[in-house]
């Protein structure tokens, strides 16, 4: 290997390391709001994975756990991929 070949690869590699330290922050830049935990009082709508299950809405308080992507309300959990906030009246 000649000096030519050594400082490309170097550029290469700082370029890469570059281009991954851009990528992580970006997303953790996005996904800032989702870890963070949160609380209000209002209404969910439902919608189970089950066909046989409507829809269904639900008032009350609400509290979100990011570890567990979870909404909670009176003592039930319920995945956030089933839960769309239809009304948020008051942050708890």
């Amino acid at each position: 290997m000649d000096a030519s070949e050594i400082i490309c690869l170097v550029i290469a590699s700082v370029v890469s390391i570059f281009f991954v330290t851009i990528i992580m922050l970006l997303r953790k830049w996005n996904h800032e709001d989702d870890s963070k935990e949160q609380t209000f009082k209002g209404s969910m709508i439902i919608f189970p994975k089950c066909e046989e299950i409507q829809p269904f809405i639900i008032y009350g308080d609400w509290y979100y756990k990011p570890q567990n992507n979870c909404w909670y309300n009176k003592g039930k959990a319920y995945p956030a991929d089933i839960c769309q906030i239809i009304e948020e009246k008051d942050k708890i």
